[in-house]
């Protein structure tokens, strides 16, 4: 009942401050960019923002993409993706199970706020999960803008034998701006960010221990957690982006450009439990009293290149010289540099095509084109990319290796339609991926190099269909996933999402809602485990993972320039099984209440 008032006291605070100006000022005067819209020349246009009430309840990051990534069970946990992507050329440190809960420079947006702006998103789940996002940005001049951004995160452990012990916190602090020159042909973006992500390690749940491996209150940790402060994993990131071009003949044919990025990401696992978690472990450590490992990884990014557009056809050509350190390979600071360019074609008739390439002077390259007609679209790329940082060398507190591994090579071809049949859309899609010498950690937990010259195939099948009917809406997506040639990549065959709901408005538009629920399923599949010591999901061929479907109940509301929304997620579950695991050992999320908010303010 108490929610309920909020509610209530929440519909005309919506509107207050805003009836007279938000004809003067709102999602119309107010524009957002990329850094993609500003290299590629779509600095003027920009994106308005977005205001179709899409999708509102959904706030986990597993869920985002249409793909149900592989996690912990728990919002701020580590993090797999179900389907095979392969990493961009360069050093790096190969350390990405957080990557989703990051901030990086292709999600900042630089903004054109003719009044000041604000987003404010809050989201509370009724077992200790809760989300905060703030977003404030103003012009200081037309041509000036900048803007802050902070996000926080939290959740709770979701089984009762670590009562209310934080599981895992996430602290976003974004600072950024953007300015042009009068006439335009001067442009400056910068942004600065600082993350923090930490997690409190439980080891799953012990079967033998627990009396029901499912029931909350009788789930008893792998990990003895006596201090509420170890055992715990980290990844702390730090990230400064310069970029600013001039146009020198001011009609855009010819722009110079120079990029500043640099990047340090600090990794670390501490267990002042040591000596009682040796059995979770399974091996004999170098020192027993505690457990203490840093890595960190370091790159410096400089690039100079030219860019412009003739007509229809837009090119750019760079170099990007950079600087790296890795805390393990003991070799210092190192560099390499980067070529590449684009060369992309845009005609009247709907028609683009578009070409890039980028080779690297360790002997890696990257090349991808696409081309698109109407509803038909066309890509095709091939890749050589070394193997991470980590991967080849690591000296731990169990463990350590030093690899020799050959670049790991793919080829792809993917190409989709959409049909459409008055307000009726079906999109089908199709995915094919040849990777040789990939790299992946085995049973062991350590990282082993598929047989050179070996392939592994995937092929992948997906539909899209979004079907109308007055009120009542139908959305699925489906994707069939096969893989050939070899077992080290595990995937559920079969993924789908399917959304119903009831789509309305009220008080002559004043109150728009919608009422349904999202059914998500996959198939079983021998998923990966996880070690929390060196922050990787390797093979495991004990536990399969279970085909279970996730039914969520939502409702949806727009009031003006506020998204509200109600949601009750696994609401099935104890109706067909206890629960699912989300990875070998990790109870996926149990049934659980939440409500959120999105408002936007525009003065």
């Amino acid at each position: 009942m108490r929610l309920l008032y909020i509610i209530v006291l929440l519909i005309p605070l919506t509107s207050w401050g805003q009836k007279e100006k938000q004809g003067e000022y709102g999602a119309h005067t107010t524009r957002y960019f990329t850094k993609e819209d500003i290299v590629y020349g779509n600095d003027t246009t920009g994106h308005y923002m977005d205001t179709t009430f899409t999708d509102v309840h959904i706030y986990e990051f597993n869920l985002k993409d249409n793909e149900w990534k592989q996690d912990l069970g728990n919002m701020g946990t580590a993090m797999h993706p179900l389907y095979f992507q392969s990493p961009e050329i360069g050093s790096r440190l190969g350390m990405n199970v957080y990557d989703d809960y990051i901030i990086n420079n292709e999600k900042v947006r630089y903004y054109d706020a003719r009044s000041p702006y604000s987003r404010l998103y809050y989201v509370q789940g009724f077992k200790g999960q809760q989300l905060f996002d703030f977003t404030f940005t103003r012009n200081i001049n037309p041509r000036w803008n900048f803007g802050l951004d902070f996000q926080r995160m939290t959740s709770s452990f979701q089984y009762g034998a670590l009562g209310e012990i934080r599981e895992t916190s996430n602290y976003s602090f974004v600072g950024f701006t953007k300015y042009s020159s009068k006439d335009h042909r001067y442009q400056l973006i910068i942004n600065a960010i600082k993350t923090d992500h930490s997690v409190i390690e439980s080891g799953g749940i012990n079967d033998t221990l627990s009396g029901n491996f499912y029931k909350a209150d009788e789930a008893i940790p792998n990990m003895l957690n006596l201090d509420e402060k170890t055992p715990e994993s980290s990844d702390n990131r730090v990230n400064y982006y310069l970029y600013h071009q001039y146009d020198l003949t001011g009609r855009g044919a010819l722009n110079i450009y120079h990029s500043f990025e640099r990047k340090k990401q600090k990794i670390r696992f501490r267990d002042y439990e040591l000596e009682n978690n040796l059995n979770f472990y399974g091996l004999e450590p170098k020192d027993s009293s505690s457990l203490d490992t840093r890595y960190s990884f370091e790159n410096i990014d400089n690039t100079l290149g030219l860019k412009g557009t003739f007509g229809n056809v837009f090119y750019r050509a760079y170099m990007t010289y950079r600087f790296f350190e890795y805390t393990f390979d003991s070799l210092g600071w190192q560099n390499e540099q980067f070529y590449g360019g684009d060369l992309n074609y845009s005609f009247k008739d709907s028609v683009t095509w578009k070409n890039e390439l980028k080779v690297s002077s360790n002997k890696e390259y990257a090349s991808n084109s696409g081309f698109n007609f109407k509803q038909f679209s066309l890509e095709a790329g091939i890749k050589s990319y070394r193997p991470s940082l980590f991967q080849n060398t690591y000296y731990g507190h169990f463990e350590s290796w030093n690899n020799d591994f050959v670049n790991t090579t793919t080829q792809k071809i993917g190409l989709s339609y959409l049909f459409s049949f008055g307000s009726q859309r079906l999109k089908a899609a199709y995915e094919y991926q040849n990777v040789n010498s990939l790299i992946y950690y085995n049973n062991d937990g350590n990282p082993t190099q598929q047989v050179v010259g070996e392939a592994l195939t995937f092929n992948s099948f997906a539909t899209t269909l979004l079907l109308k009917y007055k009120s009542l809406h139908f959305n699925n997506y489906t994707r069939f996933y096969g893989i050939s040639g070899s077992d080290i990549w595990r995937a559920p065959s079969l993924f789908t999402k399917s959304s119903i709901y009831l789509d309305n408005q009220i008080f002559k538009t004043a109150l728009k809602f919608k009422v349904g629920f999202d059914l998500y399923y996959k198939s079983g599949y021998k998923g990966y485990a996880y070690d929390p010591v060196i922050q990787q999901f390797y093979l495991q061929d004990d536990v399969t993972i279970a085909d279970y479907p996730v039914l969520d109940v939502f409702m949806d509301f727009n009031i003006k320039v506020a998204d509200l929304f109600l949601k009750m997620s696994h609401l099935n579950q104890g109706w067909w099984g206890q629960g699912y695991e989300a990875t070998p050992g990790y109870v996926g999320t149990r049934r659980l209440f939440l409500f959120g908010i999105k408002w936007r303010f525009y003065n």
